[in-house]
């Protein structure tokens, strides 16, 4: 599979969208790829999908590398993926040229992922293997694509953020799917290759974000017993023991602890189930309630 030149720019927006319509399609082209007669034509739509992605990062290389040089900048980055050399030297609180060139680099290891899970799903015969049909259209294979495909949409609003940041006027790119709507989708993914402890980091960041946004409130800003503040409030007592448990086993993975597998095998469907419900129908009222200290400091 053809890939744009290391360091070069991207068309973000068009990133965004190529990278969008590759995660809508996957779950419809595993579908008919079942049907043995139409796998030659899925794999034809998969790779024109692929090749809008490559093509829409190729052709804005240059007016990205141009804007950073007009404002004195060295647009280049290393060579070599996944960046182990330079990975010692990020920073948490990166300056914004430093802020650019790492969300350029996550979102070049991520695009290395996709191309890598879409490789195995597009293999040919005289690729020096056999093919083997049971693993190149299995439905795992076809969920590490799509997941693979978010995390290039994300971290695409990541760079765009970062270029305006740094640039002061650059347009920024929403990434396809929401950051809460994204976690879920990752604890899920996690879920179902029976990672029970991953899918319980990603619901526990997701809670948070989703909060944030049906509250329009920055997640870094909701108090870290979010669990307790939903317990007050009569309406949202189950879900704030779902999220009480979680938490609890968020800590023991962190701290190396042997997790409760009994206990995450049922809270993690169970905790998914209460939050597609909290996505669908917010009980914003409640909400407000539970986190009164956090939506009246609000700036207006």
């Amino acid at each position: 599979m053809s890939e744009p030149s290391i360091g070069e720019a991207v068309d973000l927006e068009a990133l965004v969208h190529h990278a969008s319509q590759i995660t809508s399609d996957l779950q419809r082209l595993w579908q008919e790829a079942l049907d043995d007669t139409r796998r030659s034509e899925v794999g034809e739509q998969l790779r024109a999908r692929w090749s809008a992605v490559v093509t829409a990062i190729n052709e804005a290389s240059k007016a990205l590398t141009e804007r950073l040089e007009s404002r004195g900048l060295d647009p280049r980055l290393p060579e070599l993926l996944p960046f182990s050399a330079q990975v010692a030297t990020f920073s948490l609180d990166p300056t914004p040229e430093q802020a650019l060139r790492q969300a350029q680099m996550g979102l070049l290891v991520a695009f290395d992922l996709l191309s890598m899970a879409l490789g195995e799903l597009l293999r040919e015969e005289g690729d020096g293997e056999q093919p083997n049909e049971s693993r190149d259209w299995d439905p795992s294979a076809f969920a590490i694509a799509r997941e693979r495909a978010i995390m290039v949409s994300n971290l695409a609003g990541f760079v765009s953020q970062a270029e305006a940041n740094l640039l002061g006027d650059a347009r920024i790119v929403a990434s396809a799917t929401p950051p809460a709507l994204a976690r879920l989708s990752m604890a899920r993914a996690a879920w179902s290759h029976g990672d029970a402890e991953a899918a319980c980091v990603h619901l526990h960041v997701g809670a948070r974000l989703l909060i944030g946004d049906l509250l329009s409130v920055d997640s870094s800003a909701l108090p870290v017993d979010i669990a307790e503040h939903l317990l007050a409030q009569h309406g949202q007592s189950n879900l704030g023991a779902l999220l009480k448990l979680l938490q609890r086993s968020v800590e023991t993975v962190v701290t190396g602890a042997e997790t409760d597998l009994a206990v995450v095998t049922v809270l993690v469907p169970n905790l998914l189930m209460a939050l597609d419900d909290l996505a669908l129908r917010p009980p914003v009222e409640l909400l407000r309630k539970a986190f009164a200290d956090v939506v009246d400091s609000k700036p207006q």
